[in-house]
């Protein structure tokens, strides 16, 4: 509730205005995102880290070797059980290495111990340009973009550039119109992961992360919650949390 009074309420007088700032903010969305995946060349997938892509390209170059181990849902091959078994777990979604605080489901070990830096709040690395920490060096080298003002990747349509390929990618949908989500409960798609989220729980599960605390009415997101409580009900979130003190 203090991040949201302290960067999106519009009766907060701190909140920038002016377009340089502005722009300052695109530019820390821009690195929110980023942070969120990294896409495989060769055939799209997207991933939480460097490393976790660097693993995945393996598969891409195991397609044509003939080795000890082979995937029965690919071409993947391994002279290692250990690597089949994470591999297969791509296909059947099998997360065996599970999370002690959320419970959420991994893959691999590796990849189960960075996720738990997101509830310990550990940040080994920090930026010697603006002092930000992070979990881990890959979104320090991201971050980095930012101050050096890197934007290498070009959209063919209207020459924007941005820092990231995965940014990139969902700007040209507003040129393509390519809606590559899918809805499973009908037949909708969406131009994001997140679009998709918001009209399955809407539309289809009604399984709303919040939940005002008046009349029960459902929320994905929490600006909108508070706004129905200040709208509908007469509740600031700052006296909601009062209350709740």
């Amino acid at each position: 509730m203090k991040h949201y009074i302290a960067k999106h309420d519009p009766n907060n007088p701190n909140i920038p205005s002016t377009s340089s700032e502005m722009q300052k903010q695109d530019d820390k969305s821009e690195e929110a995102l980023s942070a969120e995946s990294f896409p495989c060349e060769k055939c799209g997938r997207l991933f939480t880290s460097v490393r976790m892509l660097e693993g995945h390209k393996k598969i891409h170059r195991n397609e044509t070797e003939n080795r000890r181990f082979r995937c029965p849902h690919c071409k993947y091959s391994t002279n290692k059980s250990s690597c089949l078994r994470n591999h297969v777990a791509i296909h059947t979604n099998e997360r065996p290495h599970q999370c002690s605080y959320c419970g959420k489901g991994f893959t691999e070990q590796s990849s189960l111990r960075k996720h738990v830096l997101t509830h310990t709040g550990e940040k080994p690395y920090t930026c010697d340009v603006c002092g930000k920490k992070f979990a881990q060096r890959a979104h320090l080298n991201i971050h980095m973009r930012i101050h050096n003002k890197e934007k290498p990747y070009r959209c063919p349509y209207c020459e924007k550039t941005f820092s990231y390929h995965n940014v990139l990618t969902r700007h040209l949908r507003t040129h393509t119109e390519e809606r590559p989500y899918k809805c499973t409960h009908c037949s909708k798609s969406f131009k994001s992961s997140s679009s998709l989220q918001g009209h399955v729980i809407a539309k289809h599960t009604h399984k709303f992360p919040l939940r005002c605390t008046e009349c029960g009415k459902g929320f994905i997101e929490f600006g909108n919650m508070q706004i129905h409580l200040r709208n509908t009900h007469n509740i600031a979130v700052y006296k909601l949390k009062e209350d709740h003190n």
